[in-house]
């Protein structure tokens, strides 16, 4: 009986460090993939800024940003569309 309960013990153990090691793994990947940004795309961002500023300045809304930006061709934030939440949380994380 006690082998059976020390095997389950050490079974349990073994799954608990692979459940862990696979979230490290999946954690880091996510991490390498979300980069920061390099000088090139520093210019681009703060360009992004000025446009969305301007645009809050003449009264638009975030949708009506947000659908420009789309129109424009440009990536949203994670490289998707631009939504007016997405257009909103940028301004706060940038600005």
């Amino acid at each position: 009986m006690m082998d059976r309960r020390y095997f389950m013990f050490q079974q349990l153990l073994k799954d608990t460090e692979s459940i862990a090691r696979d979230r490290h793994s999946r954690l880091h990947d996510r991490a390498l993939r979300m980069k920061p940004a390099a000088p090139a795309a520093t210019r681009q961002v703060l360009c992004l800024l000025e446009s969305i500023h301007a645009s809050r300045a003449k009264g638009e809304s975030f949708a009506a940003i947000a659908a420009e930006l789309n129109k424009q061709g440009l990536t949203g934030p994670y490289g998707g569309r631009w939504y007016a939440s997405s257009v909103w949380h940028y301004l706060q994380r940038r600005s």
